[in-house]
């Protein structure tokens, strides 16, 4: 008897799929224990005990592995960012986000990833499939903050400010990611935790003051004096 092989269970596409998981399982968490640098084709192989071609066969090249990182990260911070802003406005809600993006940044080695990617730009920066989600974000934000403002009778924020909010709080989080464990054993704080948390809250809050007020004038006003 003929099998039917409309019937037959596709295992070779879901092995193809479970090899694709443990190998970006096993580079995440290299790339967490000791950054890009740790994210090579060979230790990845020995990790998930496949063959060198097998990973080349998924990925292409090491290159390639990495841009599945990167998209992958996006892919989560695109969904923490819209449940966050499909929340109610408060300002718990925003610093919560801040909060679980500097874990998703800092914590997982993604923030050196991130400046690996900048230093070895070989596309022009509008092809990198980060822009859509910077668009995305400066795009939620401005429009919480213009509800925000309506709802509080305050001045409408300009979105060049928004812009700017996203924008500093890139550069501490990709900062924080690179530079803050060695701060940390320069400022004796190492293994101090407690102290990281903090550092990471109070930058939550300072971000929630500015965008729940608009200060754009005074910072103009204070550049032109």
């Amino acid at each position: 008897m003929i099998e039917n092989s409309k019937n037959k269970p596709k295992s070779g596409r879901r092995a193809a799929g479970v090899s694709r998981r443990a190998i970006l399982d096993a580079a995440s968490k290299r790339l967490a224990e000791g950054g890009p640098e740790a994210v090579r084709i060979q230790e990845v192989a020995r990790d998930v005990g496949l063959s060198h071609p097998t990973i080349l066969h998924h990925f292409g090249s090491r290159e390639g592995l990495m841009d599945a990182l990167i998209l992958e990260m996006q892919e989560r911070l695109s969904a923490e960012v819209s449940r966050a802003f499909a929340a109610p406005l408060q300002e718990s809600t925003g610093i919560s986000l801040v909060l679980r993006l500097f874990e998703t940044l800092a914590d997982s080695g993604q923030a050196r990833l991130l400046a690996w990617r900048s230093l070895t730009l070989v596309t022009p920066l509008e092809e990198h499939s980060e822009q859509p989600l910077f668009q995305q974000l400066i795009d939620m934000t401005h429009s919480r903050r213009v509800e925000y403002a309506r709802t509080h009778g305050l001045e409408l924020p300009t979105r060049e400010d928004s812009v700017f909010v996203v924008r500093l709080l890139n550069a501490i989080l990709l900062g924080d990611g690179l530079a803050g464990p060695a701060f940390n054993l320069r400022a004796e704080l190492d293994g101090q935790k407690d102290s990281q948390e903090r550092f990471r809250a109070w930058t939550a809050r300072l971000v929630m003051a500015h965008t729940s007020r608009q200060v754009a004038g005074e910072v103009e006003d204070d550049a032109n004096s």
